[in-house]
């Protein structure tokens, strides 16, 4: 199974891109540009926290041939905006809101860890991949500057 997200717009508070699956669009994304991963190919994997709620980890070894990145462990998480990316150290899935934010990911985030379920039953490698190649540079919407002056330091 190919998890793809393509980065589409960034600016220095969050990057704007869409996660595509074996081939089809499936949402939007969100990621705090500072620390999102490098493009690059991940393996990811279904975790489960202790309150048995299940989310998908990407594994932050990369696959070779890439530069190593820092051992964190980053993961897709519903809606949000680039400060829960930030704070969480996620990317954030679901449907455009405002510029920098998403809404209704909740049964998006729920399919696709249904997918990947099926897939890792059936023995499937399942693998992210992260492309930078289309992304175009933007200055970040207003809102993000009145509304969290704090948060931007």
């Amino acid at each position: 199974m190919i998890i793809k997200i393509e980065r589409k717009i960034t600016n220095r508070l969050y990057t704007e891109g869409k996660i595509i699956v074996n081939g089809k669009p499936i949402a939007n994304t969100e990621e705090n540009t500072c620390t999102m991963l490098p493009g690059g190919i991940y393996h990811i994997q279904l975790r489960y926290a202790a309150e048995h709620e299940r989310y998908i980890a990407i594994l932050a070894e990369p696959l070779k041939g890439m530069l190593h990145v820092p051992n964190t462990l980053s993961k897709i998480y519903a809606s949000g905006s680039y400060l829960n990316a930030r704070k969480h150290n996620v990317i954030c899935i679901g449907e455009p809101l405002i510029p920098g934010a998403l809404t209704k990911g909740g049964k998006i985030l729920s399919r696709l860890i249904d997918r990947i379920e099926k897939a890792e039953a059936r023995h499937e490698a399942v693998s992210l991949i992260i492309s930078d190649d289309d992304v175009r540079s933007v200055a970040p919407a207003r809102h993000w500057f009145e509304s969290s002056k704090h948060e931007l330091v």
